[in-house]
């Protein structure tokens, strides 16, 4: 709207605060204090006024009605509030990190079962880019992960799917589910723990069937590349595929938001000893979760004082290039695609296997040596890679 000229045009939102002692005037026994009065314009968008008053610290909220509803300002007074009571209980802590909600009011402004809920956690700062990258790109397979393995026996499904209920009991990651957010002073997503969780388990039965390690490689990814819909789907499925020589192959597809291939290794070396302990009649042994203080321990360290510092000492000396970009015309500018036919591909796969690393590495090595060749590195030619943002811990 148009800004009134007489006010000042950097800022149309007000504070006051009134903490100084009121006393009486002289040798009268006048006393001035804060009266409130019935406004009939607001002279800023939104005032905020605080006065000390017997002890106690009044507020009071003055707001243009043709911008903001009465719900808005009582939602911004809680808020308030809740951020002065949590700076009182945690002074050292980081003022970005402090939750404006209860935990009932969060679930209620994301229309979520509070007593089905365990707990809502935000997302680190890498779940974050994860998801706004499928919520961009919704039918991307970027994200997709999978793990597979092979048993050479024929899987008892019952005590399969015991063995992952008794992990998802355990750890509170199997039970996550994404559900976003709109609100302006909230996150844009949250991670929703159930309290329980219904296994997706599926078994594909391929006894019958001749198949070759091609075709069941095809399969495979069938099941772990696909595109997620954080409003329906979920994000953990474990299917059972049954060959005919006895063979088992046990597949986890999940969307990389929650799991990396390290995690998902780690989980189906779990579930494999979980499994031959039930099998034994034993008492299965569950690894501790880390899931709940590896968020906040993320959240908390991520862009801390330490990080910038070491970054800014690294870039000091850091100049930006000073030559013009060349002007290209979109008719001129031309992407070439380079396909590597079925066979190629088919080959590949079967090298990686044999040499037992996975396709990525198998490609990013080749460029790395590409790009050796083309710096003429007198020294070794190293590819630093980041891993889910994990500490040396």
């Amino acid at each position: 709207k148009e800004r009134n000229l007489s006010y000042s045009p950097i800022a149309q939102v007000a504070f006051a605060l009134q903490n100084l002692p009121i006393q009486p005037h002289g040798h009268t026994d006048l006393v001035i204090e804060p009266v409130e009065v019935e406004g009939v314009s607001a002279k800023y968008d939104m005032t905020l006024s605080l006065w000390e008053s017997n002890g106690r610290l009044d507020a009071n909220i003055e707001y243009n009605t043709d911008l903001f509803y009465k719900d808005s300002m009582e939602c911004i007074a809680y808020h308030f509030e809740t951020l002065i009571r949590g700076v009182v209980k945690s002074p050292t802590q980081s003022i970005d990190y402090f939750d404006l909600m209860s935990p009932d009011a969060l679930a209620e402004l994301l229309n979520v079962n509070a007593r089905q809920t365990e707990m809502i956690l935000p997302l680190s700062t890498t779940q974050r880019d994860l998801y706004l990258e499928t919520i961009f790109n919704p039918d991307t397979l970027y994200n997709s992960m999978g793990q597979a393995f092979e048993i050479n026996q024929e899987i008892d499904v019952r005590l399969w799917r015991q063995a992952l209920k008794l992990i998802y009991d355990n750890d509170p990651l199997f039970r996550t589910r994404v559900v976003s957010c709109d609100a302006p002073y909230a996150d844009t997503a949250y991670q929703v723990v159930e309290k329980s969780k219904k296994i997706e388990l599926e078994v594909i039965d391929l006894k019958t069937q001749k198949i070759s390690d091609d075709a069941l490689y095809e399969i495979i990814e069938k099941q772990v590349y696909r595109s997620y819909d954080f409003s329906k789907d979920e994000l953990f499925k474990h299917f059972i595929i049954q060959c005919n020589d006895n063979r088992t192959i046990a597949v986890t597809a999940t969307h990389h938001l929650l799991a990396d291939g390290l995690s998902g290794a780690l989980f189906n070396e779990e579930l494999g000893m979980v499994y031959t302990s039930l099998l034994k009649n034993a008492k299965p042994v569950l690894r501790s979760s880390l899931f709940e203080s590896y968020i906040y321990q993320n959240r908390m360290s991520f862009d801390s004082k330490v990080i910038k510092q070491f970054w800014q000492q690294q870039l000091a000396n850091t100049e930006a290039l000073d030559f013009p970009a060349p002007q290209v015309n979109d008719s001129e500018y031309v992407v070439e695609k380079y396909l590597i036919n079925e066979q190629h591909q088919k080959s590949i796969r079967r090298f990686c296997r044999k040499s037992r690393m996975t396709p990525a590495i198998y490609f990013k090595a080749l460029y790395g040596i590409l790009l050796k060749t083309y710096c003429r590195a007198e020294n070794d030619f190293a590819i630093f890679e980041i891993s889910s943002s994990r500490v040396k811990e």
